[in-house]
């Protein structure tokens, strides 16, 4: 008995889940394009990770170790400049999906708290180029900034006086 009662009331609770589903489904894919989409810009997009070592090959693990407020990634596609960047300690980025298509230049810096490091106080990788495509992320993975410091010396900073 308890078998068939279990069954009725599936079978009367049914329409009830299947309007549920439908509006569920339609309220996700009415909500997609506020949380970010690739729609939401007209080119690509570069994730990237980073780490900051010493000029001795030691990890800094707080940026403002060197006084590093934050990292920049700029690029550069058919002689148009941009960049965005992040807080230095978030090692991780995104940015927005606002890369223009095609061969991009890939730079990475980092930024003081008022404005990029000279560059003779760090050593970044070579400029990368990737192709960017619109709606599509370039993983760039990790990168290493070496900076012209080194951590068992006092004073040490990248961006000035501490």
């Amino acid at each position: 008995m308890t078998g068939l009662c279990h069954t009725r009331c599936v079978l009367r609770c049914l329409p009830r889940i299947r309007a549920l589903a439908s509006y569920c489904t339609a309220a996700c894919l009415l909500a997609v394009p506020a949380c970010g989409s690739a729609r939401d810009g007209s080119g690509g997009s570069v994730e990237l990770s980073w780490r900051l070592r010493d000029q001795t090959g030691t990890l800094l693990t707080k940026c403002n170790q060197a006084n590093v407020a934050a990292i920049r990634l700029t690029w550069e596609v058919d002689g148009v400049t941009d960049s965005e960047s992040w807080p230095c300690d978030d090692n991780h980025a995104v940015t927005r999906f606002v890369i223009p298509e095609g061969s991009a230049k890939l730079t990475i810096s980092p930024d003081c708290a008022d404005g990029p490091a000279a560059p003779g106080t760090y050593t970044a990788p070579a400029p990368l180029v990737r192709n960017v495509q619109q709606g599509r992320v370039v993983e760039l993975g990790a990168v290493v900034l070496l900076l012209q410091i080194d951590l068992r010396v006092e004073p040490h900073s990248t961006c000035g006086t501490l």
